[in-house]
């Protein structure tokens, strides 16, 4: 019942204009309505949304600065191909 309401009302045509729903377009999948936070500050802008960050975008920064590894074994890890990003992927030649 509860993700029922929320799927309803997040998809109703009286959310025009509504602070707490803003269409979202996630690269790939499409354009949503999506929540925003219900709570509004005076002193503080109300920020909408954002696009959830792509698949592997974040690999070498969790591998290097998070797991601690050293520039070349991440390195090796591409090479083997065990771990991908979309900007390592771009850059490799097609099969």
């Amino acid at each position: 019942m509860g993700l029922y309401a929320v799927n309803r009302s997040a998809n109703c045509r009286n959310n025009a204009g509504n602070p707490m729903f803003a269409n979202l377009r996630q690269p790939g999948l499409g354009t949503f309505p999506v929540p925003s936070t219900p709570v509004s500050f005076s002193e503080a802008f109300r920020t909408g949304p954002k696009v959830a960050p792509a698949l592997g975008v974040n690999t070498e920064e969790i591998l290097g600065d998070v797991v601690g590894l050293p520039d070349v074994e991440i390195a090796q890890f591409f090479d083997d191909g065990v771990v991908q990003s979309p900007a390592f992927c771009a850059a490799l030649p097609e099969a």
